[in-house]
C-alpha cells in the first residue's frame, strides 16, 4: 500500500455516494429557534372560572385530574401493596405462611 495522492484522493471522493449526500448544504433550523418560536407563539386560550372570593381558578388539565382521583389512588395503592407483597414473599418474608398447621400431623 502506498499513500494517495491528491488526484486519487479527490476521484474517490467525486465517485462516493456519501461524499455526495455529507457535502450537501442544507440550512436547518435548529432547536434552539424551535424552541424560541414556540415560547414566542401566544398559548392557547386558557378556560378560567372566577370563585366565589374572586379569585381566578384554572382548569385543570387532564394529568392532574387523573393524578387527583379517588380511584387512581385506589389504584396505586393496590398496585403497591401487591409488589410490595410479592417482592417480600420472594424474599420469603411474607406475612402469612401457605402450610396449614393442623392436629393429624
Amino acid at each position: 500500500m502506498d499513500i494517495l495522492t491528491e488526484a486519487e484522493q479527490d476521484e474517490i471522493v467525486n465517485i462516493s455516494d456519501l461524499a455526495k449526500k455529507y457535502n450537501e448544504i442544507i440550512d436547518r433550523e435548529s432547536a434552539y429557534e424551535m424552541l424560541t418560536a414556540k415560547l414566542n407563539t401566544p398559548p392557547a386560550e386558557i378556560k378560567e372560572e372566577v370563585t366565589a372570593n374572586g379569585k381566578i381558578k384554572e382548569e385543570k388539565s387532564t394529568v392532574e385530574k387523573v393524578l387527583t382521583s379517588t380511584t387512581a389512588r385506589q389504584v396505586g395503592r393496590t398496585i403497591a401493596r401487591e409488589l410490595t407483597r410479592g417482592f417480600l414473599g420472594v424474599l420469603g418474608i411474607g406475612g402469612s405462611s401457605s402450610k396449614k398447621k393442623s392436629g393429624w400431623f
